[in-house]
């Protein structure tokens, strides 16, 4: 970190130099083995990449903030567009959350701002002046900006902004995925703090409480809220003496309780969570390294990209097993091996980047049985043929609606009376549903409780 400010207010680093100091301290705990997985560089070619982003309803479309902009890739990273100079070196990416067409960018200087995309990085155009360090954007539209000088937020895309917070250098901010209204905002020095829709925002005392007259410092530079746990944060936490000749470090804490109660783990730090696969994240420095049980424990995965490490991890939004990192040079991408793979095949449908596995069997009023044949549709829906491929029965589809009863749904269209049964697997957890049709009755289904 930085020497101390006036006034003992520690503010963070680039992201990339933040993450290169506090491995370079060894703040790890993982085990000896590394998993040979190969990392491919998938561009821009030519540009220094500290930053990206995935968007998460189309994972084939990339921003990645560069030097001379912010690029874009519209095919997985197989090419990529320069885009202005003016989003040179961004803090933050984020994407609307609904539409992959809108995206938010944070410039800490120069032409410094919030600045928004509404063509999937084509064209650009700035929605709030002076420097912005974080961001985060919600379903409903509202964008937060975490500045130098308080937290900002917009109801409406950015046409609108008010001071929400008013405390010195917010470094990040998160939003509830479970709690409507609620955010999350780390600061450089002063902690961490909750608001429930702005009405008032209140610390959250278990990741410690500031001193200013013992310049004590309590410095929160990401916070990332679980995506799959209610009420599961994890932090960054460092706590300094800024001004006095005393020891400080960073720890990994996380919170199972919506932050009010805090667990410091075994010291790491997070930087990228999955919807899609409970308890495992990703922290990035000298290795890439992977937990899955809640940050207990670590694993490096794939030794070292550059001598600093990544700068930026993201998952694959559809599929767990696929990682994006970027180490300040270029842009990774990597494909682990799945645990418990989803094989697909003529019979067996594999949904939610292999998460799900459906298989259909069919029955007729003649009493005969057979099989379903699958046909991808997208990477959460596929349908099935019976007799002839052209002809689609039944259509099946996984559906997140943790937002509103913290479970997956599963739909299911029949299209024709022709009896069915539908199996789907949870191949992460092993749970198995069962839906099944008699033949001569044209019904389709509906399982709002289906999986977690």
């Amino acid at each position: 970190m930085k020497g101390p400010r006036v006034g003992c207010t520690l503010a963070p680093e680039p992201r990339r130099l933040r993450l290169a100091s506090i491995l370079a301290a060894g703040l790890f705990a993982m085990s000896a083995e590394v998993l040979a997985d190969q990392w491919t560089p998938i561009g821009p070619a030519g540009a220094s990449v500290g930053i990206f982003a995935v968007a998460p309803t189309s994972p084939r479309t990339i921003l990645a903030g560069t030097e001379t902009g912010i690029a874009r890739s519209a095919d997985g990273g197989a090419t990529w567009q320069e885009g202005p100079t003016a989003t040179a070196n961004p803090e933050a990416l984020v994407f609307d959350p609904v539409s992959p067409a809108v995206a938010y960018a944070a410039v800490p200087s120069g032409a410094a701002g919030v600045w928004k995309t509404g063509d999937g990085g084509v064209t650009w155009r700035r929605v709030f002046a002076g420097p912005v360090h974080a961001l985060a954007a919600g379903r409903n539209g509202e964008v937060w900006a975490g500045t130098e000088s308080g937290l900002y937020v917009s109801a409406d895309g950015g046409a609108g902004w008010a001071k929400s917070l008013d405390r010195p250098f917010v470094a990040s901010v998160a939003i509830d995925p479970f709690v409507p209204g609620r955010a999350y905002a780390g600061t450089s020095s002063d902690g961490a703090w909750v608001t429930d829709a702005g009405t008032g925002w209140r610390r959250l005392d278990g990741l410690g409480v500031p001193r200013p007259d013992l310049c004590f410092a309590v410095s929160v530079v990401d916070l990332l809220a679980d995506p799959s746990r209610p009420g599961r944060l994890y932090a960054s936490v460092g706590r300094f003496y800024p001004c006095l000749p005393f020891p400080g470090g960073w720890v990994l804490s996380r919170s199972d309780d919506y932050g009010a109660t805090w667990t410091d783990l075994s010291m790491g730090f997070p930087l990228a969570l999955s919807a899609l696969a409970p308890d495992t994240l990703y922290a990035g420095g000298g290795l890439i390294s992977r937990s899955r049980d809640a940050g207990l424990t670590w694993l490096p995965v794939n030794g070292l990209l550059q001598s600093f490490g990544p700068s930026w991890i993201q998952i694959d939004p559809f599929d767990p097993s696929t990682v994006y990192a970027a180490d300040g040079q270029r842009l990774y991408r990597v494909t682990f091996e799945r645990d418990a793979p989803c094989i697909a095949d003529e019979t067996s449908l594999c949904l939610w980047g292999g998460r799900f596995l459906v298989r259909v069997e069919r029955g007729s009023p003649s009493g005969g049985i057979g099989v379903g044949y699958s046909m991808p549709l997208t990477p959460v829906a596929g349908g099935f043929w019976f007799w002839t491929s052209n002809n689609i029965e039944l259509v099946v589809k996984v559906v997140d609606g943790r937002e509103v009863n913290q479970q997956l749904w599963v739909f299911i269209a029949s299209l024709s009376d022709v009896g069915y049964t539908v199996t789907v697997r949870d191949e992460i957890t092993g749970r198995v549903k069962t839906y099944a049709n008699p033949p001569g009755r044209l019904a389709s289904m509906a399982d709002t409780y289906a999986f977690y």
